[in-house]
């Protein structure tokens, strides 16, 4: 067992499961098959086949895990958390999001049962995931709901970022269910957490974009500008400037330009997202289409008629070509821009 420890450290996957696979035979024969110490050494197997992507494999060994631990430990036991916990991640690997959570559920239950209640957020988080996952969204965020508040006193070892992370997470969730309100409050405890971090400038823009996003959803676009700009000055430092999520902030931002009537500083942000978006995404790419009808309508706006007519010209012949002169939705879309 301690070889395969050592070999699973130095990352060889395969000597480790050999390992673990003698070490259990061995341990079979001279405990027999129900001993708690198999059912510890089954689970050590199935976290081996877990890595290595084989989840038939660690789909039986964590069964056959429970069932050991169920013979030998009382109900809700936190042997059977961690049990359930790795059987919901593979469940989750096969794409089995229902088994998945219930798993998630009975580890929680078990954890709470056992006086973990601070180590509970993260799974709240899991849950909710889940519970998304399988369609059911205000369900979903009736898991989450308790999260933040576990959040606020978290257990020993859990780090700033990592709450941030989770507070970010949900906020997905709560977007999701149409209540931008509560989404921009975990945005902005995720951002307070993260504010006087070192060598987190990406990561707090990326939330600061979201944090523009809602605004503008709630129709606060001087604030939702402030944030996007933020965002960009943040990714300018950052050296993300060429990437695609950086054309797409520079979208944003023009956007709430255009709402707050600055639309001189809406043209130019569209601009350089086209720049960006049509280098890092293709002319055909969603947001690059995006890009392009805005800056369309905002050349419009400024008066600059023959530019937007030339946008609109060369978006009309990529949707030609890559959708051919027949195909009805082509054929709507052309109406549609030739009689605006």
């Amino acid at each position: 067992m301690q070889l395969g420890d050592t070999y699973s450290m130095l990352g060889q996957v395969e000597k480790s499961i050999g390992c673990y696979e003698e070490g259990l035979k061995i341990q079979i024969q001279a405990l027999g098959e129900t001993d708690a110490r198999v059912g510890e050494t089954c689970r050590y197997l199935a976290e081996a086949h877990v890595q290595a992507m084989q989840f038939d494999k660690a789909e039986e060994l964590c069964k056959k895990t429970l069932e050991i631990h169920h013979a030998h430990r009382e109900p809700a036991s936190l042997e059977e958390a961690a049990d359930r916990r790795l059987m919901a991640l593979v469940c989750e690997a096969e794409g089995d999001y229902e088994a998945a959570l219930e798993h998630l559920v009975l580890a929680t239950m078990a954890m709470i049962a056992n006086g973990q209640e601070n180590e509970v957020a993260a799974f709240d988080v899991r849950i909710g995931n889940h519970v998304f996952m399988t369609g059911k969204l205000l369900e979903s965020k009736s898991y989450c709901e308790n999260a933040p508040r576990i959040f606020a006193k978290p257990a020993p070892g859990i780090t700033a970022e990592e709450i941030a992370g989770g507070l970010t997470e949900i906020s997905a969730i709560y977007e999701s269910v149409d209540e931008p309100q509560e989404a921009l409050k975990l945005l902005q405890r995720a951002m307070k957490l993260l504010e006087d971090k070192p060598g987190l400038q990406s990561t707090i823009a990326g939330i600061e974009a979201r944090m523009g996003v809602m605004f503008y959803i709630l129709g606060r676009y001087e604030e939702a500008r402030k944030s996007f700009e933020s965002a960009v000055a943040k990714l300018r430092d950052s050296g993300e400037r060429k990437s695609a999520f950086f054309g797409v902030v520079l979208n944003q931002m023009g956007l709430a330009c255009v709402q707050l009537f600055k639309i001189d500083e809406a043209g130019e942000l569209f601009e350089e997202a086209r720049a960006i978006l049509e280098q890092e995404c293709g002319p055909c790419h969603q947001d690059t289409l995006g890009v392009y009808s805005n800056l369309a309508a905002t050349y419009d706006a400024m008066g600059r008629v023959e530019d937007a007519i030339g946008i609109l010209e060369y978006v009309l012949k990529l949707k030609e070509e890559k959708l051919g002169i027949a195909n009805p939705d082509f054929k709507m879309r052309r109406v549609g821009w030739l009689s605006s």
